[in-house]
């Protein structure tokens, strides 16, 4: 859940002079309690949802940070919950030679003008469709590179970390206990 604040500032906010810093953008997020931030993140919303669209018995929930603290575990769990029971697949999912999104040199964003980023979707999601700009915006959105520092490390101050996990308890509790997720455990309350 922290993770996600920083990550959808890094992608978006920190480019607006109003949420420049870290410490804006969360005060930003609060004054406007209703504000889709807020509303995109409680997850019992939206897995409460799930489970009386689908039944509670066919929405599985797996707790990201047990992907990270305990890979197998987590694998096993999922594995288990699709019918999957050989050691064959666990070996293929806890094997995975190598993730570009965690490796040094992560995406090269930074490297691709905007023209060539809108091409390549508008390749996959409408390769049919014709779009006709005129050459001096094609100059310009060819011109443009997006710099992204996705890497950054955002610090959170106590304060705010408290925050946030005060904000999202009563929610996170409520999932908690609806599931037998053992939240806690994980530092979401």
């Amino acid at each position: 859940m922290l993770s996600m604040y920083a990550q959808v500032y890094n992608l978006v906010f920190k480019r607006f002079k109003a949420t420049k810093q870290f410490s804006k953008f969360l005060k930003y997020s609060f004054d406007h309690e209703y504000d889709f931030m807020l509303d995109a993140i409680n997850y019992n919303r939206y897995i409460s949802y799930y489970q009386e669209l689908f039944g509670k018995e066919n929405v599985k929930i797996l707790v990201y940070e047990k992907l990270r603290k305990a890979p197998q575990s987590f694998f096993e769990e999922l594995l288990d919950y699709m019918g999957i029971h050989n050691d064959y697949n666990l070996s293929l999912l806890m094997n995975k030679p190598y993730d570009k999104r965690s490796s040094p040199e992560g995406y090269q964003t930074d490297t691709r003008s905007l023209d060539e980023i809108l091409a390549y979707y508008k390749q996959r999601y409408s390769p049919h469709r014709s779009i006709n700009l005129p050459l001096s915006l094609k100059k310009i959105i060819k011109k443009i590179k997006l710099s992204a520092d996705f890497k950054s490390n955002i610090q959170l101050q106590d304060i705010e970390r408290d925050k946030i996990l005060n904000f999202f308890r009563h929610s996170n509790q409520i999932l908690d206990q609806a599931n037998n997720l053992n939240l806690d455990k994980y530092g979401y309350f």
